[in-house]
């Protein structure tokens, strides 16, 4: 089975909730291409992991890859949903001290919830815009042009 991949966003966290395999080859490269579109705009991303039915090395690689450069940025990826034979990988690795899994993509969301927000984030003096549509892009062009302008725009998918 090849890797589906479903995106939507609630407020800052975007979240990939992915279903087959995540190995070397066709599905690592577009889950890799889905993350880098997906980095661009937002910094909080929750990987709901609960359809995969595997994952090898490169798999996790890129999940370790993707937590270092978005932690780098004041961001974070997180696991959400993983099967028992992702837990083991990352346990037997020692990578569960790395990345952070929650059992229910809503528990992943709310800890970035609970997180204080970054220098920069919530300082707005403006009025707040809610954008609702099924397209992250139109989403990301409303936020830039007018997050310029004063506004704290907030964003969630159909």
């Amino acid at each position: 089975m090849s890797l589906q991949i479903e995106q939507r966003f609630l407020g800052n966290v975007f979240i990939l909730q992915c279903t087959g395999r995540i190995v070397l080859g066709e599905e690592l490269t577009s889950l890799e291409s889905a993350l880098q579109t997906v980095v661009r705009e937002f910094h909080r991303i929750v990987l709901n992991v609960a359809g995969a039915t595997r994952v090898d090395s490169s798999g996790v690689g890129l999940f370790v890859r993707y937590v270092a450069n978005l932690r780098k940025r004041g961001g974070d990826l997180r696991l959400a949903c993983p099967p028992k034979f992702i837990t083991e990988i990352l346990e037997i690795t020692l990578l569960s001290k790395v990345i952070d899994s929650y059992a229910s993509e809503q528990d992943a969301i709310l800890s970035f919830l609970r997180q204080p927000a970054a220098p920069g984030e919530g300082d707005y003096s403006g009025h707040h815009v809610l954008v609702v549509d099924r397209s992250p892009d139109l989403g990301a062009f409303v936020r830039a042009v007018l997050g310029r302008r004063g506004y704290d725009v907030r964003l969630a998918s159909l």
